[in-house]
């Protein structure tokens, strides 16, 4: 669904399609099990936004936290969001590290970061965040695109390590996609291919 579009809900039984009404917007909202996350400020730049949940059936909106820009991602108990250095709004936002929100207690943590910036979409599960390095708004001359190696992020440790990909060489153009318990599933240039979790 794009931007403006309503969430709608499937009756398993009944494979009828009823739209969510009040519904968080479509294309910015991020789910995890009956709760629905979303930022109520610009998706760009670093401007502190409100973040917001609902939970079905009421969908009623309340105010989770205040982030700094609108791109975050829910995992099991927690919401991460980035921080860094923005050299120039038109390009990526610089030498980010993660902020943890744990919902059972209210705390944020700062994460440290390694100087990289972090993909848009990380695998997150009960303890790490998988992520890739970004590199939006590549405009090189060069004929080699450059990596975009696979990182992951400790969240209760606060520790980043590469993870090695023997014979897997993972550029601009490739993204994480999904995980299961053992892998992480992301998609290249050359097809889908999994990489067992260490």
């Amino acid at each position: 669904m794009g931007d403006g579009q309503a969430l709608a809900q499937l009756d398993k039984q009944s494979g009828q399609l009823s739209e969510l009404a009040p519904s968080p917007p479509a294309s910015w909202s991020r789910q995890l099990g009956e709760a629905f996350y979303w930022v109520d400020g610009p998706q760009t730049g670093l401007a502190s936004s409100n973040l917001l949940r609902a939970r079905l059936p009421e969908l009623e909106p309340e105010v989770v936290h205040q982030i700094q820009g609108g791109v975050f991602d829910v995992g099991p108990g927690y919401v991460l969001w980035r921080q860094g250095v923005v050299e120039d709004e038109r390009l990526a936002v610089l030498g980010q590290n993660f902020v943890l929100l744990n919902e059972a207690t209210g705390c944020v943590q700062e994460i440290p970061g390694i100087g990289e910036t972090i993909s848009f979409r990380p695998a997150l599960d009960a303890t790490y965040a998988y992520w890739q390095r970004s590199v939006a708004g590549y405009a090189g001359d060069s004929p080699a695109l450059p990596l975009t190696p696979l990182y992951r992020t400790n969240l209760r440790e606060g520790t980043t390590e590469l993870l090695e990909t023997p014979g897997l060489s993972l550029e601009l153009g490739s993204w994480i996609v999904g995980q299961d318990q053992d892998e992480i599933f992301i998609a290249t240039e050359s097809g889908l291919v999994a990489i067992a979790k260490p």
